[in-house]
């Protein structure tokens, strides 16, 4: 599992991008809060098999003090 720190970005696209579709607008600024995300696709079987080992959402030290 990698940690994702919080942050900030823009999502959507200008409504004078070439090419620009109806639905890809306007842009708004989207704020996170800090996740975990696997560093490579798994099956389900495979996160419940790690699931079960660990009884819990990830454990890594580098992200310590990240999960609120």
């Amino acid at each position: 599992m990698l940690a994702i720190p919080d942050g900030t970005f823009k999502m959507g696209s200008p409504a004078t991008e070439p090419f620009r579709k109806d639905d890809e607008g306007p842009v708004r600024e989207v704020e996170l809060s800090p996740f975990f995300m696997a560093e490579i696709e798994v099956s389900w079987d495979e996160y419940l098999a790690f699931y079960v080992q660990t009884a819990a959402e990830g454990r890594s030290t580098d992200t310590a003090g990240l999960r609120t």
